[in-house]
């Protein structure tokens, strides 16, 4: 079969010219849709940032506006005013550990008027010491004994001073000082709940009973250096025993004339 070609050469490229100028139009088209796709997904990420960037801003400057509106905010912010606050924190708490030194003393170990501690509680609100507590031999004398002696129970102390270890931290704490001051610790002392029991194999007599008093604030005041609490002597406190003259127990005078007779 002979072909014969009758379109010029020309003429072909004129045609492959169009082709690749249609195909770069089309690029183009797409390219353009692209890029203003792109653009616009930029513009609304801009816009929504610099709209989220205004809310931001309007909230800071809305609560600033309130923050500086609080009294004397000036007097908190400042790291001066914060140590200050800390300081005077400090020196307001209660030293309530300190009641362990009041307790050990009042409790009479040792002796027979000795009693067992089965509970206590501090109200600092209040100023008040609850005791729950339990004799161990001598029943209601030694309820009465422990009464007395946290009604006769003093403290010693002196002021504090920020370069001086506290007595109870001392290798060796005081006993006395110079300008040592005292004061009583409990008023208002209440002995009530009282429950009487006897053991049937040793008869002893035991008595619990809960014991209330109001206590002096510098007991547990950070401000000052506790040097030493005393309560009576650990003897007889009954009421009975306090009316007599002493020397009715005094019997070395009444012995020396017997034997003079």
């Amino acid at each position: 079969m002979i072909q014969v070609n009758l379109v010029p050469d020309v003429k072909l490229e004129l045609i492959k010219a169009q082709q690749h100028r249609n195909i770069v139009i089309s690029s183009s088209i797409v390219v353009m849709i692209a890029s203003v796709a792109v653009l616009v997904i930029l513009v609304l990420i801009i816009g929504g940032q610099a709209v989220y960037t205004n809310n931001l801003t309007s909230q800071i400057k809305s609560e600033d506006a309130k923050f500086r509106n609080i009294a004397d905010i000036d007097n908190t912010v400042t790291v001066q005013n914060q140590l200050e606050s800390i300081q005077s924190t400090h020196e307001q708490k209660a030293m309530t550990s300190r009641i362990f030194n009041l307790l050990v003393e009042a409790t009479a170990k040792d002796t027979a008027n000795s009693v067992t501690l089965n509970s206590f509680s501090v109200d600092t609100a209040t100023n008040t010491i609850t005791l729950v507590a339990q004799t161990d031999t001598r029943g209601f004398d030694a309820a009465e004994v422990f009464r007395k002696n946290i009604e006769g129970m003093k403290l010693y102390y002196m002021e504090a001073t920020p370069d001086t270890v506290p007595n109870e931290f001392s290798e060796e704490p005081k006993t006395t000082a110079k300008d040592e001051q005292s004061a009583q610790i409990a008023s208002e002392v209440t002995l009530s709940d009282l429950s009487y029991a006897q053991s049937d194999n040793d008869q002893r007599k035991t008595v619990s009973f809960r014991l209330t008093f109001i206590y002096d604030p510098l007991l547990f005041d950070e401000k000052i250096d506790i040097l030493r609490v005393r309560g009576l002597d650990r003897g007889n406190v009954t009421d009975s025993y306090k009316r007599l003259p002493q020397s009715l127990f005094d019997t070395s005078e009444t012995n020396n004339e017997g034997a003079a007779q």
